[in-house]
């Protein structure tokens, strides 16, 4: 007699057994590789699952036992602090042991890979490991995206006291792989460009904490002929940018102390300008088809060998007025407009810092929206006006700007702009007070944008009761645009410590 009774597994069925090795094997290609490693004890059929894996994540810090990771990290935090003091035996074997690792997991995979990032320490470059591992990749494992980091390893004694110290030489033409096209190197010097000759197939260049050169930087950007992403981020040795491709897609400059930054490229179609030190009448910007444009500045950071607590940041509206002559200084000390609208004729998405308090930098965004016909989404972060570097930048924030009518007047009485009334949707304000020039720019938004879909305002810490209630009654105006949705949240602080995200709550909080 055949039994109809089927055996049913304790914890349902087993589907991932089910799966085809190629695709178990891209799953664990999402993990360390530490972990990755360890599914080879789940059974006969994970064993070597991982040497097949695409990409491959290294990080001593996560091969380290458990025990001897927490004290290397407390070991670095106190370093960070100013208070020296060395490893222990143990600690020290074990992180040898870990970089060992790389070596051992690296030559025992067995197919090509797709992307690979190594942290390593100094050790690894002055005796040659880096090369050999950047070579075999590059030779042999038909690598396309690659990432190195030297992490500081500064309890050992004559190791290196700075990033800057350690000198990253390495052969002529060792990026020019024909299927590396992304390359990303944090914390080295960089003595020359020769291991950029003929890096033709190299699209992505991420470069941060690095000392370089002019002549070094200028050399990079010539070999890598169709590079389409550049990034420069806390980089220092060099005095200028300058950029002139027809390739060049995207370009990110952030936290950088240079005399001159010059960008010419037809192809341009993002950029962003993080926080920077740069004489505004020597930033010069030729994108006629930019899509999105990023501008910050962050007082309360501290770049590379703290030039920035030590000098004046370029604000975004200065950005704005000088590189965009949007607006510039006659003999009479009045401003006058200048149509020069070409970087923006085809701006989709803005992102800036920009004060809504100061009616000089209101003035500069008028002038923006004018000229941005197609913009699709606007993003506005109202800085604090306790930053460290309030007053600086050639005292552009005490400038007056005397209008002919009333401040509160000031957006009924210029003309409306196309994007507000064809083509802005989206909008967000970030650290908004209530203030009563913020009040007015949204009562216009409100009340002119027709096609606008969301308006998101974050509030600040800052503002009043008075304030958040005098917003909480815009949105009882009739708006232009049926479809809207208007959403206030709360300070990020207030929501932060686990109060409930309700406006209504945190209004009841203020003073």
């Amino acid at each position: 007699m055949t039994s109809n009774f089927v055996k049913e597994e304790p914890y349902g069925p087993d589907l991932i057994s089910r799966l085809p090795d190629t695709l178990l094997s891209e799953i664990v290609s999402q993990l360390p590789v530490d972990e990755a490693v360890r599914t080879s004890i789940l059974s006969r059929r994970w064993k070597s699952l991982w040497r097949y894996v695409s990409r491959l994540d290294f990080d001593p810090n996560r091969m380290m036992k458990p025990s001897k990771r927490i004290l290397y990290q407390e070991k670095k935090n106190l370093h960070r602090h100013g208070i020296d003091n060395c490893l222990n035996h143990d600690v020290e074997k074990e992180l040898f042991h870990a970089v060992m690792m790389i070596d051992k997991v690296l030559f025992s995979h067995r197919c090509n890979l797709t992307s690979c990032k190594i942290i390593h320490f100094p050790d690894s470059c002055k005796y040659g490991q880096l090369k050999k591992w950047i070579e075999f990749l590059v030779s042999e494992k038909g690598i396309q995206e690659l990432a190195f980091t030297c992490e500081e390893f500064p309890f050992q004694q004559n190791v290196m006291g700075r990033f800057t110290d350690l000198k990253l030489s390495l052969p002529s033409g060792i990026f020019s792989g024909t299927t590396l096209h992304a390359l990303e190197l944090t914390h080295y010097t960089l003595e020359n460009d020769s291991p950029f000759d003929h890096c033709h197939n190299l699209r992505t260049l991420k470069l941060k904490w690095l000392f370089l050169t002019t002549e070094t930087l200028d050399g990079i950007i010539s070999s890598c002929a169709f590079l389409e992403h550049l990034s420069l981020s806390f980089c220092t040795g060099f005095d200028r940018v300058w950029i002139v491709s027809d390739h060049v897609k995207t370009v990110e400059l952030e936290y950088l102390d240079v005399h001159e930054i010059y960008l010419s490229t037809m192809s341009l179609g993002v950029l962003v300008l993080d926080t920077l030190k740069c004489p505004p009448k020597k930033l010069v910007i030729n994108a006629p088809k930019l899509k999105v444009f990023c501008a910050y500045c962050n007082g309360e950071e501290e770049g590379p060998h703290h030039f920035l607590k030590d000098h004046e940041l370029v604000k975004v509206a200065e950005i704005l007025e000088h590189c965009c002559g949007l607006l510039r200084p006659g003999n009479d000390q009045s401003y006058h407009l200048k149509d020069d609208s070409s970087l923006f004729e085809n701006l989709c998405t803005l992102s800036i810092d920009l004060d809504l308090n100061n009616i000089r930098e209101v003035l500069v965004l008028a002038v923006v929206l004018r000229v941005c016909t197609h913009l699709k989404q606007l993003e506005i972060n109202i800085p604090e006006i306790d930053f460290k570097w309030k007053g600086a930048t050639s005292n552009h924030g005490t400038q007056n700007c005397s209008l002919p009518y009333p401040e509160s007047m000031f957006w009924d009485k210029r003309e409306l702009c196309d994007c507000i009334t064809h083509s802005l949707i989206v909008v967000s304000i970030n650290g908004f007070n209530g203030k009563e020039r913020q009040l007015e720019f949204v009562r216009h938004l409100i009340t002119k944008a027709t096609v606008m879909k969301r308006m998101n305002i974050c509030f600040d810490d800052s503002c009043s009761r008075e304030g958040a209630k005098a917003t909480l009654d815009l949105l009882l105006l009739p708006r232009s645009s049926i479809d809207v949705s208007i959403v206030l949240k709360p300070s990020p602080e207030f929501v932060s410590i686990g109060n409930d995200a309700n406006f209504e709550t945190w209004i009841s909080t203020l003073k």
